[in-house]
């Protein structure tokens, strides 16, 4: 194999993993919709069908509950809401990165125009399929800034009631400290 080939073996490499991530979101959201079902017989379980489908994915695939209640919220998001994404997935186009990328940056704007949000979506992914994350989100960053339905002043006011500072334990002792704070202009 010359190293042409051996690149053109990771780039089938990279569909098949974008491909199987897909997969992997749509039996996420089955698992979501079973435990929906079961739980909408028993009082007791409305409303924690998300926290319990996240506790039995995490101890199938042995992940932390926070990880795997990423996992069942980027999941739902993308099969239900988002599904030209999910269809780049996988068709190999966008890795999952890229695709809950896509998801988060999409959710950021209102869906009070079902049109304008497909739009949105479908320039995401055009922009999502040519860049790294990193420079993907920069750019939708600036995009989103564009077409937002809402001036940046209301925004701003709004967030500013979201504020806060939050400590989260850790490990020896110690823990992380967080802030959700206002920057200066």
């Amino acid at each position: 194999m010359d190293a042409c080939q051996a690149l053109d073996t990771l780039k089938d490499i990279d569909e098949a993993r974008s491909w199987l991530d897909a997969q992997e979101a749509k039996i996420v959201t089955r698992v979501l919709n079973l435990q929906t079902e079961q739980t909408r017989h028993d009082p007791r379980g409305w409303g924690y069908e998300t926290t319990l489908t996240a506790t039995e994915i995490g101890a199938a695939l042995h992940l932390p509950d926070r990880t795997a209640g990423f996992l069942v919220e980027h999941s739902t998001l993308l099969t239900r809401y988002y599904p030209a994404t999910l269809e780049a997935l996988e068709a190999g186009k966008l890795s999952r990165r890229h695709a809950w990328a896509v998801v988060e940056e999409a959710t950021s704007i209102p869906d009070t125009d079902p049109t304008a949000t497909a739009e949105f979506e479908a320039r995401l992914i055009g922009m999502a399929s040519l860049t790294t994350v990193v420079k993907f989100r920069q750019q939708a960053n600036r995009l989103r800034e564009k077409l937002h339905p809402e001036t940046i002043t209301t925004r701003h006011k709004r967030a500013v009631k979201e504020r806060g500072v939050y400590l989260t334990p850790s490990y020896d002792g110690m823990a992380w400290l967080e802030a959700y704070l206002g920057i200066a202009s």
